[in-house]
């Protein structure tokens, strides 16, 4: 949730305004390549530093509303600008340039991949029992 929320800003504040870095956007097998990682849980990520879980919001209603306010602003964006999101760039600190499509295909994978990982931790030994 803290990732979409600064990914969402990096979209809507540095994309936006980034001159265009190519004439000709990126290939389609590079934004195809995120998608595989995306979901591909199989190869570990770690959350960068401040973007880890750490109680920012007090229940589930909390964080599903910050969510959800995020995803509608993010669409409504995707569907009204102008910028040229394909041709400008922004540089990933693990993945390096990403154009704007390229950050919004990882920003609408990023949930399904903590939804694997929240599964993942919930087969574990020794995770609490539910009952």
């Amino acid at each position: 949730m803290l990732v979409n929320r600064g990914i969402s800003g990096i979209v809507y504040n540095r994309l936006i305004t980034a001159a265009p870095a190519s004439p000709t956007p990126a290939a389609d097998s590079h934004t195809r390549r995120i998608r595989t990682f995306m979901g591909d849980c199989s190869r570990k990520a770690s959350a960068p530093e401040g973007f880890g879980p750490a109680g920012t919001w007090a229940d589930r209603n909390g964080v599903q509303t910050a969510y959800e306010v995020i995803r509608t602003n993010l669409a409504q964006f995707a569907d009204r600008t102008a910028a040229p999101l394909r041709y400008s760039t922004v540089r990933h600190p693990a993945f390096g340039p990403r154009n704007g499509n390229q950050w919004l295909v990882m920003l609408a994978a990023h949930p399904d991949r903590n939804l694997q990982q929240i599964g993942e931790v919930k087969q574990s030994a020794g995770y609490p029992d539910s009952n």
